[in-house]
């Protein structure tokens, strides 16, 4: 049973989604569980500026609501946060709902305002920390709320895991609504007119797009997160030679330094296309005429999965490569494990080893063995189907000089700390000194001052 001040028939659910492409793809299952939850209700989604276009995808029962600013970076440019104010107070205005789901794990302090501010409507989010910190007190204060804190008799949350996938999380928050926590798939649908442009962009690149293989190496910070530059065109000649497929890089507007790499690297020249700002329908339409997506764990990753293609996603550990796989069965995530996945990309080697590590013909092996059996069943407890490759011992002279690093910079940290202890039981010892020596001084002062009021005394009529 939901708990009492959810078990209700609503109307109008503002949906926060204020972070990323992949984030709000992952999300779409909670959206139509919501739907099918409450068939009435509006679906408000909240999204960043630069996210407006995603109303073109979704379905008409979903209404996108955009933010007055990126909050990622808006703080970097108002010098005081009380500037915000007004135009936060506008936005949240116009917005209505008898429910609020905050739908990001790592919460959004523009969110999570929203909901401060909503006065007792019901709060759905995860158990997680605030984002509102102490350089956000002036515009809580400008905005007249008393606490950073959402009252706890309107707000429920959810409990799990970092690295639970993210189905597994709207899945709870589903249940806590009394829905199922399968949710209901939303497919991205692109416009008609995206879709034209995306065969005119093929077509000028002399390429047929249901024969195509969308290569897409970046994911919005260069290849931190990929596989080499020097990498890709091999496993792209690879493809088209074990296949006889031909390929295309794609980028988006901030892959483009990605992309610049990749064509700087020696061999043939291959064929590759950067999308503008505001292109996601084309991003979309691209993804949805091609064959298949082979590329980085990332948005468009997310998007070709969704729209049923066959997706090969290169996973690094970050992130377990559990947390972010593709949902679907034609959908692939591609890894090389090591001890120590799980870092949160806090990587103490000179490189990400558990990507830039991965040997070039295992990634076109498991290619071409996922391209003969493209569809099947996920793994149990996983939403795709995951491909494990063998550890290429090659990196073991860069492990041990990223361990060697770990240990110097430990014993660094070692240093500096003992020399703080010692330091601080100095400190300590002669604090300690001092106040027994006031200690004594006053013991030695009482006695004086009894042997003195004895003497009196004895003067005293």
């Amino acid at each position: 049973m939901p708990p009492a001040i959810l078990d209700r028939n609503f109307k109008d659910i503002a949906v926060t989604r204020l972070d990323g492409l992949g984030d709000l793809v992952l999300s779409l299952g909670l959206l139509g569980g919501l739907h099918a939850r409450f068939p009435d209700a509006t679906i408000r989604l909240l999204v960043r500026p630069h996210m407006a276009e995603v109303r073109e995808l979704l379905p008409s029962w979903i209404q996108v609501e955009c933010a007055p600013f990126n909050h990622y970076d808006i703080l970097r440019r108002v010098p005081n946060p009380r500037d915000l104010a007004a135009p936060l107070r506008t936005f949240f205005s116009g917005l209505t709902p008898d429910l609020i789901v905050l739908g990001e794990y790592s919460k959004s302090w523009v969110g999570e305002l929203f909901a401060l501010m909503a006065g007792e409507v019901p709060v759905l989010s995860f158990a997680t920390h605030t984002s509102i910190t102490h350089w956000l007190d002036d515009l809580v204060s400008e905005l007249g709320l008393s606490s950073r804190d959402i009252p706890a008799h309107r707000h429920v949350q959810v409990e799990t895991t970092h690295f639970t996938h993210e189905a597994s999380k709207y899945g709870a928050m589903l249940e806590a609504l009394g829905a199922p926590a399968e949710g209901c798939p939303v497919a991205l649908a692109a416009p008609d007119h995206a879709i034209g442009r995306a065969k005119a962009v093929f077509g000028s690149l002399s390429l047929d797009p249901d024969e195509t293989v969308v290569i897409f190496p970046g994911s919005n910070d260069g290849l931190l997160r990929s596989l080499t530059a020097r990498a890709w065109p091999e496993v792209a000649a690879g493809v088209m030679r074990n296949l006889g497929c031909p390929v295309l890089f794609l980028g988006a507007a901030s892959d483009a330094e990605a992309l610049a790499q990749i064509r700087a690297e020696p061999g043939p020249a291959l064929p590759s296309y950067q999308i503008g700002d505001g292109g996601l329908p084309l991003l979309v339409a691209m993804l949805g005429v091609a064959r298949a997506y082979l590329g980085a764990d990332t948005g468009p990753m997310h998007i070709a999965a969704n729209l049923g293609k066959l997706t090969i996603g290169i996973f690094g550990g970050g992130h377990k490569a559990e947390r972010f796989l593709p949902l679907g069965r034609t959908a692939f995530g591609v890894r090389m494990p090591l001890a120590c996945y799980g870092c949160v990309w806090e990587c103490p080697f000179p490189s990400r080893l558990c990507l830039t590590g991965i040997s070039n013909p295992d990634v076109i092996r498991t290619v071409q063995d996922i391209w003969c059996r493209p569809e099947r069943a996920p793994d149990p407890g996983r939403p795709c189907h995951v491909v494990d490759l063998p550890f290429n011992p090659a990196i073991l002279p860069n492990t041990l000089h990223g361990t060697q690093k770990v240990y110097a910079q430990f014993l660094s940290a070692n240093h500096n700390l003992e020399s703080a202890l010692d330091g601080l039981r100095r400190e300590v010892a002669a604090l300690a000194a001092k106040l027994q020596a006031e200690h004594d001084d006053r013991t030695r002062f009482r006695r004086k001052m009894r042997r003195l009021w004895r003497d009196v005394r004895r003067y005293l009529p």
